[in-house]
């Protein structure tokens, strides 16, 4: 038995050939039902349908089992919720793989099988280092300048911290050093990661920027600014959870933000990875190293 891998997903695309003629006034409705997995779209009115292509993972069609028997049933569709069915036959993913042919070739016959690795957001990020670039902004330094974008550790050659637990020391370490200062500045530091972002489009970095404030947003114009230059940053106002959530507790507010914010997350990452042709890396020992300030 060969047993496909869970990220081993199939595209699929199937036609119809001179179908049963099952309505009386009409043609047939045909649509394709692959048992559990897969249901096409309705077809009306016709004996020839061409399918549109869809995709389902391996391990959902047939178990990862490329010899395992699929079977696949044609019906009419009736509008009274009666479906009558046309024929059926049964293959497996081997069958299918070679592709279409005289093995592939029944009242319903296969356009095209194409079979490619799907990688999930935990293939790419097991692959990273686990360093996280991490800025302030709105500190008053010992000088008594005030900064709006400055390394948590001070070091903006190498600005990262060694997981969660590096932030939060950096972060410890830098508020015994700087006054929080306002005005409340976004744009600088969303300066900063977009052009920090843009150096690093090889596939080896994904930037995710969070910014933690129990301020308002002095520079709005700006901020949106950039924002729009940037693109790629979301913002999700905390307010929205507020007000849905009502009288519940600021704590179940502030989860429910959590994990809408981070469940974008992982089709994100992935999303752009695929379209760009980006595969899972090897874990590197070395930081990415950080473009200059952004004044």
């Amino acid at each position: 038995m060969v047993t496909a891998p869970d990220v081993e997903v199939i595209h699929l695309q199937m036609k119809g050939s001179q179908l049963d003629k099952k309505d009386f006034f009409g043609k047939s409705d045909p649509y394709l039902d692959f048992t559990v997995v897969h249901r096409t779209e309705v077809i009306k009115n016709t004996l020839n349908p061409t399918w549109a292509p869809f995709r389902a993972t391996a391990r959902a069609l047939c178990n990862g089992d490329y010899d395992r028997s699929i079977l696949v049933k044609c019906w009419d569709w009736n509008s009274n919720g009666n479906p009558e069915l046309i024929g059926e036959f049964s293959t497996n993913l081997r069958e299918l793989t070679r592709g279409p042919g005289p093995t592939n070739a029944y009242e319903v016959s296969l356009l095209t099988c194409r079979v490619e690795q799907e990688y999930s957001f935990l293939d790419y990020i097991q692959s990273g280092d686990k360093l996280f670039p991490a800025l302030g902004f709105g500190a008053r330094f010992p000088d008594m300048s005030v900064q709006h974008e400055f390394a948590l550790n001070f070091t903006p050659q190498n600005p990262y911290c060694n997981g969660i637990q590096g932030v939060l020391g950096a972060y410890n370490n830098a508020i015994k050093s700087v006054q929080l200062y306002g005005p409340t500045n976004f744009a600088p530091c969303i300066n900063h990661v977009a052009k920090f972002a843009a150096t690093k489009r090889d596939g080896s970095c994904y930037f995710v920027l969070l910014i933690i404030t129990d301020g308002v947003i002095s520079d709005m114009p700006q901020t949106m600014q950039a924002i729009v230059n940037s693109y790629d940053i979301q913002f999700v106002p905390f307010r929205e959870f507020s007000q849905r959530y009502g009288n519940s507790s600021v704590a179940v507010a502030q989860a429910a933000l959590a994990r809408e914010v981070l469940a974008e997350i992982p089709e994100q990452v992935t999303s752009y990875m695929k379209m760009n042709g980006f595969l899972p890396r090897q874990p590197s020992s070395h930081a990415p190293s950080a473009p200059p300030p952004v004044r």
